[in-house]
Parts: structure tokens; C-alpha cells; sequence
């Protein structure tokens, strides 16, 4: 889940269905050729596999794409 947007920064939500190391891949190509990885938490059982990272370094009025990794393999289909 993609919330609390600012200029410069945007935090993304995940619930992973194991334990997995969170990682974001973002990126202004729709391929996210030009993509940079943003490492993230380790998602424990502890806290219901869910955690969250806060993306930043984003330019204002710019398109950035996004894929979540799970221990460094995409998750969803890309853009």
C-alpha cells in the first residue's frame, strides 16, 4: 500500500505471506531500467510479516514507478 506522499518522499506498506527481506525498486522508466533499490526492514512473524519503508530523494512533480522485492525477487508484475 503506497501513503503519506510528501514532495519528496512516500512510504510504502507491505504484508508479506513468510518472513522476507523488504526492498523497493523505484524508478521514472516504466521498466525501471533507470531503477535505484531501497533496502527495507526484515519482515518477522513477530509483527505479522507486515512492515513498511519510507522511500525518499523524490523529485517534486515527477512520475516514479515502483516494484516491492521480497528477499531481493519482484513481487507484483511490473508497470
Amino acid at each position: 500500500m503506497l501513503g503519506h506522499l510528501s514532495s519528496t518522499q512516500a512510504h510504502i506498506w507491505v504484508k508479506a505471506s513468510q518472513p522476507a527481506r523488504l526492498a523497493v525498486r523505484i524508478g521514472q522508466e516504466p521498466d525501471l531500467r533507470d531503477g535505484r533499490v531501497v533496502t527495507g526492514p526484515k519482515l518477522q512473524t513477530n509483527t505479522g510479516c507486515m512492515g513498511q519503508k519510507a522511500v525518499s530523494a523524490l523529485r517534486p512533480g515527477q512520475r516514479y514507478y515502483y516494484c516491492i522485492l521480497l528477499d531481493g525477487r519482484p513481487v507484483v508484475a511490473p508497470p
